[in-house]
């Protein structure tokens, strides 16, 4: 807060103060970026570095590489994100998900050779960061999918129960509201925080107005760099840096993917292996309650050995992303 137009001169001051001042607010968003820091701190390149914080940096370097954090499993041949694309899109995370790693992975068990059927659902909650093309590392293994919950199984599931068990889990309805009272989501955890901020769903590139106070934070070839951008009451030009908005949309509780069979064609199976992310079990045992399927957990089983998600979805990389090859 501020108060401009004050005035020293005249005979009467109180009298130009009441005509002039008035009370300002404004406020100023500066986001973890080394050219604000260098810029609020009047340092550069050179003389922002301390000795203190270059030693930490090593030790850092240090315990990643004990850690083999930068070990190499492939080269992802394009961005997927989480939340910036909508669902499905080639894109988003989800879509290479259910196209591409599960039918791919779980296309490999005996069961599928030998012409089985399967429904795979898994909780988008289960994915918290986007992969960059490029190298996908030991490390954004942890970043993408830093969970050990495995894949398990019911089988021999009526197709059509089991596959509505995902439209169960992604609508409204008792179920839903059970996991809300009990604060737990099966969607990333901006997915819940954006139900509060509709103004979050945003398809459009907005840059704000960019004031004398604020610099741009572009590109080489001279576009600006996604980033967060300010919409409040007080308008859209709260940023210290200039960022392009970052898109972001909606994405659903599950998704789930078909193996051994293409509906679209109508090849619907009698009965299929129903497939699930461990996390959800409770839910999946639930719904399928709802929907006249009487199944316990002493009905489920374990797939592929208790392999985790995250190490299905490693797996799959190294085999299909180039592990040897030189990342664009």
């Amino acid at each position: 807060m501020s108060i401009d137009g004050l005035s020293t001169g005249g005979t009467n001051k109180h009298a130009a103060t009441s005509q002039k001042a008035k009370v300002v607010f404004s406020r100023r968003y500066i986001d973890n970026n080394l050219f604000s820091l260098h810029h609020h701190s009047s340092k550069d390149e050179k003389t922002f570095p301390t000795e203190h914080g270059l030693n930490v940096s090593r030790q850092i370097d240090d315990a990643r590489k004990s850690l083999g954090l930068s070990e190499r499993y492939g080269c992802a041949p394009h961005d997927l994100w989480v939340s910036r694309r909508p669902y499905p899109h080639k894109e988003s995370i989800f879509s290479w998900l259910e196209e591409e790693v599960f039918p791919q992975s779980v296309g490999k068990s005996a069961h599928v050779q030998d012409g089985g059927k399967a429904l795979v659902v898994t909780n988008t909650g289960g994915i918290r960061f986007d992969i960059f093309k490029g190298e996908f590392t030991k490390d954004t293994t942890f970043l993408v999918s830093p969970f050990t919950s495995g894949l398990r199984y019911i089988k021999d599931v009526p197709y059509k129960a089991a596959n509505r068990i995902v439209e169960i889990l992604n609508n409204e309805g008792p179920i839903m509201q059970a996991m809300s009272e009990q604060n737990i989501y099966l969607h990333p955890p901006e997915q819940v925080a954006a139900r509060y901020r509709p103004e979050m769903f945003r398809s459009k590139q907005h840059w704000g107005a960019v004031s004398h106070a604020q610099s741009p934070l572009v590109h080489n070839e001279g576009s600006l760099i996604p980033g967060y951008t300010t919409h409040d009451d007080a308008g859209a030009d709260g940023d210290d840096t200039v960022h392009s908005e970052i898109q972001f949309f909606y994405v659903p509780n599950c998704i789930q993917a078909t193996v051994g069979f293409d509906p679209s064609k109508d090849d619907e199976p009698e009965k299929v292996d129903f497939i699930y992310n461990e996390f959800i079990e409770k839910w999946v045992i639930l719904a399928l309650e709802y929907l006249g399927e009487k199944y316990s957990v002493r009905d489920t089983h374990s797939y592929l050995g208790g392999k985790s998600f995250t190490a299905i979805m490693t797996d799959w990389v190294k085999e299909h992303w180039d592990v040897d090859g030189e990342c664009a």
